[in-house]
């Protein structure tokens, strides 16, 4: 039989059925293309969604072109239809559909809602339903009759849906809920619309609305010829899950239309359907038996989503690229594309792919567009409150964002950093004030302000300080006064216009119209003009999109990347327009910055922009199945074949259950769909049509929570009906040298194969990538340096090659601390980074001491309590200025020591008190042979009248020791004894850390107290937990080794260890040493350090 042609068709209408990649859409094209003899009157094609139209497009450029045939989706028939009967309605954004439905919630009485109805989601939420009751054919009167007798909440729907549709007239407005209904009503009053038209052609569609429905009735029995060609079983209805939607669709076209379906003569003529159709019709039908495919079905179990989309484009690739496809010619779906979105467009960049997108992309996944909200949000923060403003990274970010411009304030290089030391040295956390006191404190201070000995709060080189600090202040007021809306510091109410005039301003203006590719190209021999910033501007669409001469590089990545934010910033323009536009047709009051940032978020996030592709440019089709409907690919990758996201789980809907939705359609006959009946099977049969050729289908077996993840049940399904064995990858897996599919693969495995002893690869990563090989065997060399643990390598820390240099540095007149000699006896490369290139650990600002600071308030309130009640002074003397004392320095720790005191700073102090005044009794109940004589005892700084402790050896070697004793008390013969405060506990603090060599202090400062002090002589000491109250398990005078005891064995130990770390640095040996329980979370070098290990608990 032959394909069927326009002159063997009836007149009036008729409905044709094929399954899916049936050949409807050619057979669609070809009836056009032949009704196309009079140009005034075009023929007609109606699709499914854009994407279709834009594939269909393409087939007819691609065959010679079809002058006068008009592709339409049904909005563009409907409002065809309206402007042929003279009516001219404004058709409604979505964002303005939704502040219309906010609008009516605000002010229409209702029940059961009025509780939801200021949830930022109800607007959107509500839009859904009433296009659904829309394309029920249900009116707001038959909701209202249901809801006198059924349910408050139907009363509260079918007032807010008439009182939309009312408006919605009142206006000449239309959406997605009345435009089908408008047109409509249009054909059955004017009943010569429509008469001259020669064909209307309806393309593989399984589900129509009943307005739809209703509008094909009235125009087949005016247009010429009316063909629908309908996705489905030929024959009788079979039942199938697969064509259950498509059945009941073609139902009701039976009876509306008059006519029976027959099946199109171009798909049953075919005498051997493709070995991928055999499986659709396989799995539809339920057949029995498993089919060979011959290679054109692939399957990949592989180990989450980013190794799926990594796996499905690499396969798309060598397609393209063996079989000279077209990238239009390939396609990669899902069930739901969100969660793959990001890994897609990542993965695609990589491998060179273009990609198109079948559905408009989220505008404010937009980075443009999210540098704005994000900037906004500083001065607008959700919670309202102005101690949530100008959070301090989010602000640090802002100035370091290379999409805003802050000239219009004076920034000048560097001032980021120095913003950023600002806030990290002053504890900053959010709130102008706090930002405020961190300058006015800085701009006092005319020095370092670190602590004398350079080992705790050492001041980054980059932290302002006098002068410098003040003009960073002045410059970002000038910052938080350009980004700050007009009217927010006083709470002023302004219209949307005036809103949005400032927004525009600060934003500036667009130097290209449209989001095409038409950018001008800078000449080689001219540099391109430097548009000067506005007074009042960030400059965000300026630099947005912005094409240097680089962007014309041979990827012409800047060039995508400006055409991208470009298309998105218009988009927001038009948000803009929208929001204005709202405003005065609804008549809305005016609005505080912060409602109207709020109304602005909302609509950003309804909206969407499209990206474009160069110009002659094919792009990869990539979207969600819903988006492919009615076209075919000869490559398609499906996504996703896991248990509970293909098939996906089912919810009800909110705000209308699944059981009221049948009482309606049993009151109305209509067919409102349940949100618990499953279409999964019919949209799997739909997916696994669209190949020609070649079909992959992949599932995760990790789920993102790290749990495994079963198949599918259609991916069970695919393998009882196909003789396949699906690949099982793991992230160990690799992909073969022909298969690589970007330059950081090839790499990959030539490192791979490498280390198995095949060095081709590697020979062709170098004739192909020479600079990058060179960085990767460089990197490899370091790394294998680091892992062996080489005694002679730079690389692990080993840096003798500069003994002479560590020498001289370290040498005799070098002064040490005993956190200095203790931290280079456990790990050679934390003295290093610390205190040799005085890097630190990025401090993250808090509210609330930390617990150095917390240290150095009690280790200061204990100092002073003694020193104030004098040596010998009795238990309750010391308890009274303790309470005297501790008030008003407990009160003036967030100022002295740069913290923020929060609410819980009242309790905390109280609990301060308390620890300090067990500690104290503590104290004195160990103290029965010894009583106080001095507090802090310094020696070797420059603050301290005593000299360093100079230590020598017997080849007359020598260092010098610094420090500060807490405390000394002294025995009624003279002995003395020292003590160490410590914050936290003391428990590890014992004889056995003292002989291994880990603790060092307390023998140390015993020798100190003797020789540099020359106090007398050191008979016991230990260190003390403030907060427990408790005295260490190592004392002096209880300390043995060997044949030795006492404080005079402890200090020859500590010396001789105290040699042993200094002879190592002074030979050059800064190796990284992990201690045996985990590295400390505070070492500088946690971040890059290649033997660092995380404490687990």
């Amino acid at each position: 039989m032959q394909d069927l042609h326009l002159d063997t068709l009836p007149l009036g209408a008729s409905l044709l059925v094929a399954p899916a990649a049936g050949g409807k859409t050619l057979t669609a094209l070809r009836l056009a293309r032949e009704s196309l003899a009079d140009l005034s009157r075009p023929p007609r094609v109606l699709m499914a969604n854009r994407s279709q139209l834009r594939v269909a497009r393409q087939r007819l450029a691609a065959s010679g072109g079809a002058l006068g045939l008009r592709l339409l989706t049904w909005d563009d028939l409907y409002m065809e239809l309206l402007h042929a009967a003279g009516q001219h309605p404004l058709r409604l954004p979505d964002p303005v559909q939704v502040r219309l439905l906010r609008h009516l919630l605000d002010h229409t009485p209702l029940h059961w809602l009025d509780r939801l109805a200021r949830f930022p989601s109800v607007p959107a939420m509500l839009h859904d339903l009433l296009s659904e009751l829309s394309a029920a054919g249900l009116s707001a009167q038959q909701l209202a009759e249901m809801g006198e007798s059924e349910s408050p909440r139907l009363e509260d729907l079918a007032r807010l849906y008439a009182a939309c549709q009312a408006r919605l007239a009142a206006e000449n407005w239309v959406d997605g809920t009345t435009l089908a209904g408008r047109a409509l009503a249009a054909l059955q009053t004017q009943p010569a619309l429509a008469r001259d038209w020669p064909l209307l052609l309806v393309d593989g569609m399984d589900e129509l609305s009943e307005p739809a429905i209703q509008a094909l009735r009235e125009l087949a029995g005016r247009v010429t010829r009316t063909v629908v060609l309908l996705t489905g079983q030929p024959g009788e209805p079979s039942g199938s899950p697969a064509h259950r939607r498509a059945e009941h669709t073609r139902r009701r076209l039976e009876e509306q239309l008059g006519v029976r379906a027959a099946p199109l003569q171009s798909a049953q003529s075919k005498p051997h359907l493709s070995g991928l159709a055999n499986l659709a019709q396989a799995i539809a039908t339920g057949a029995p038996g498993r089919l060979d495919l011959h290679g054109a079905l692939s399957m990949a179990a592989v180990p989450d989503r980013e190794a799926e989309v990594r796996t499905a484009l690499r396969w798309i690739k060598q397609r393209l690229v063996t079989q000279q496809l077209p990238a239009s010619d390939a396609a990669l779906l899902a069930r739901n594309l969100e969660p793959y979105r990001r890994a897609i467009t990542q993965v695609a960049h990589e491998f060179g792919l273009p990609i198109l997108w079948g559905a408009r992309l989220p505008l404010s996944d937009n980075p443009a567009i999210a540098t704005l909200v994000d900037l906004l949000r500083l001065v607008l923060p959700a919670d309202r409150h102005p101690h949530s403003a100008l959070p301090w990274l989010a602000t640090i970010d802002a100035w370091t964002n290379p999409y805003l411009d802050w000239s219009a304030c004076g920034l000048q290089p560097g001032d980021a950093l120095r913003l950023d030391a600002v806030a990290r040295w002053a504890n900053v956390v959010a709130g102008a004030q706090q930002w405020a006191e961190a300058f006015q404190s800085l701009a006092a201070l005319d020095k370092d302000p670190s602590d004398e000995g350079g080992e705790q709060g050492r001041a980054p080189a980059e932290l302002p300080r006098g002068a410098a600090a003040a003009e960073l202040g002045r410059t970002f007021e000038r910052f938080v006064a350009l980004i700050t809306p007009p009217g927010a510091e006083e709470g002023r109410l302004l219209p949307c216009r005036e809103h949005v005039r400032w927004l525009e301003e600060l934003l500036g203006d667009t130097p290209y119209a449209s989001t095409s590719y038409n950018v001008p190209r800078p000449r080689d021999d001219e540099e391109p003009d430097e548009p000067e910033a506005a007074p009042h501007s960030i400059g965000l669409v300026r630099l947005a999109t912005d094409v240097s001469p680089a962007a014309y590089a041979e990827d012409g990545e800047g060039l995508r990347l400006a055409a991208r934010d470009l298309a998105a910033l218009n988009a927001l323009k038009d948000v803009l327009r929208g929001l204005v536009w709202a405003e005065e047709a609804l008549g809305t009051l005016p609005q505080s910055a912060e409602d109207f940032f709020d109304d602005l978020v909302g609509a950003i996030e309804a909206a969407s922009y499209q990206p474009p592709l160069p110009p002659g440019e094919a792009g990869i089709f990539v979207g969600a199945i819903a988006q492919a409907r009615g076209i075919s690919w000869d490559t398609v990758a499906l996504l996703g074949l896991a248990e509970g996201e293909f098939p996906a789980t089912l919810r009800e809907a909110t705000l209308l259950r699944d059981a009221e939705r049948r009482q309606i359609n049993s009151r109305w006959g209509s067919y409102l769909r349940l949100h618990t009946d499953s279409a999964e099977a019919e949209t799997f049969y739909q997916a696994i049509s669209r190949a020609r050729s070649s079909l992959l289908l992949t599932r995760p077996r990790i789920a993102d929570n790290g749990a495994p993840w079963p198949a599918s049940p259609y991916w069970e399904e695919v393998l009882r009906h196909a003789r396949m064995v699906p690949r099982h990858l793991t992230t160990r897996d690799r992909p073969l040298p022909a298969e690589v599919a970007s330059p950081a693969e090839l790499l990959q495995v030539a490192a791979n194969h490498a280390l198995l002893g095949n060095t081709q690869v590697m020979r062709w990563a170098q004739a192909v990538l020479p600079r990058e090989v060179a960085a990767l065997e460089t990197g490899a060399a370091v790394l294998a340096a680091r892992l062996g643990r080489s005694p002679d390598s730079p690389f692990d820390g080993h840096l003798a090659l500069w003994q002479p240099h560590w020498s001289d540095w370290l040498g005799p007149r070098h002064r040490w601390s005993v956190s200095q000699l203790e931290t280079l006896r456990s790990c050679g490369y934390y003295y290093l980074i610390q205190y040799r290139m005085r890097l630190q650990a990025r401090r993250v600002p808090s509210e609330g001491p930390d617990a150095a600071q917390l240290g150095s308030i009690l280790h200061e309130l204990l100092a002073q309590v003694y020193r104030a009640a004098g040596p010998g002074a009795p238990l309750d003397r010391v308890q009274e200025q303790l309470l005297q004392l501790a008030e008003q320095a407990l009160q003036q720790a967030p100022a002295r020591y740069g913290f923020r005191a929060t609410a819980w700073w009242d309790r905390s102090r109280a609990a301060m008190l308390a620890e300090l005044q067990r500690t104290v009794a503590a104290l004195e109940e160990a103290s029965e042979q010894y009583r106080f004589v001095s507090a802090e005892q310094t020696f070797g700084l420059s603050r301290s009248q005593w000299p360093a402790l100079a230590v020598e050896d017997p080849q007359g070697d020598r260092f010098f020791l610094y420090g500060t004793i807490d405390r000394v008390d002294q025995a009624a013969n003279g002995a003395l004894r020292i003590i160490d405060y410590k914050t936290g506990s003391v428990s590890r603090l014992t004889p056995t850390a003292v002989a291994r060599g880990d603790d060092l202090q307390i023998a140390l400062y015993s020798l100190a107290a003797e020789r540099a002090l020359q106090l007398g002589s050191v008979a016991d000491g230990f260190y003390w937990s403030v907060r427990q109250a408790a005295p260490s398990p190592f004392t002096l005078a209880g300390y043995q080794r060997g044949e030795q005891s006492g404080p005079g064995a402890a200090q020859a130990d500590a010396q001789a260890f105290a040699w042993q770390a200094i002879h190592r640095a002074r030979g050059g040996a800064f190796t990284p040493e992990a201690p045996s329980e985990a590295c400390p979370d505070w070492c500088p070098a946690a971040a890059f350090c290649w033997q660092y290990r995380r404490r687990l608990w």
